[in-house]
């Protein structure tokens, strides 16, 4: 398979990992993927659409062999403290369990520095904090997007959308209570998805 054929598959790879990486071992869900991009490949004259039919075929299969993990996707203006706490407290509490992202809807900046000292302070793991540029996919869906402190809907589809109000935090007495906020919130989250911790 050429690089370039491969990339047009790269968002339904990543998708289906994210999906069921909780269950399903990463070598099996390539494998999946792997013969499924085979099989369509070689037998479509049309390629237009091929993403979806791999995706739609593969997933199928996957969900015969393990259990789709929810995702959530946390959006605040700029992805700096808020998002980045709730999505740092939605994997230190449900590990694999839940998929977590976040996103700015405005424009991205670097973590800020107090969250990660409140985090570390707490004991939980700023190695997943992550600023990176998302990509709205037409056939995946977020289970939550949570909107953190935000009335914009950031261009990612999603089953159910919540707004937590939340100030942007701007010392470490604010970024402390917004911890204390986001965990309260973020617990109720994992149960509202049914995941037993």
């Amino acid at each position: 398979m050429t690089a370039i054929f491969a990339d047009r598959f790269s968002i339904v790879r990543e998708d289906l990992h994210r999906r069921f990486g909780g269950s399903v071992e990463a070598r099996e869900i390539d494998r999946v993927v792997d013969e499924t991009i085979q099989a369509h490949t070689e037998t479509s004259t049309v390629d237009e659409f091929l993403p979806v039919l791999v995706e739609r075929e593969a997933r199928a299969v996957l969900f015969e062999m393990g259990v789709k993990r929810p995702e959530v996707l946390f959006a605040s203006k700029n992805n700096a403290a808020r998002a980045q706490l709730a999505m740092a407290y939605l994997r230190h509490l449900a590990g694999d369990k839940i998929y977590a992202r976040s996103v700015a809807v405005e424009s991205q900046i670097d973590v800020d520095p107090l969250v990660l000292q409140v985090l570390e302070e707490r004991g939980i793991s700023t190695n997943a904090l992550y600023l990176k540029e998302d990509v709205a996919r037409t056939a995946h869906r977020a289970d939550v997007i949570v909107l953190l402190g935000v009335d914009e809907t950031p261009d990612m589809p999603g089953k159910r959308y919540e707004k937590w109000d939340l100030k942007h935090p701007r010392d470490l007495e604010q970024v402390r209570s917004a911890a204390d906020f986001v965990e309260s919130k973020v617990r109720e989250l994992i149960r509202d998805l049914g995941v037993e911790l």
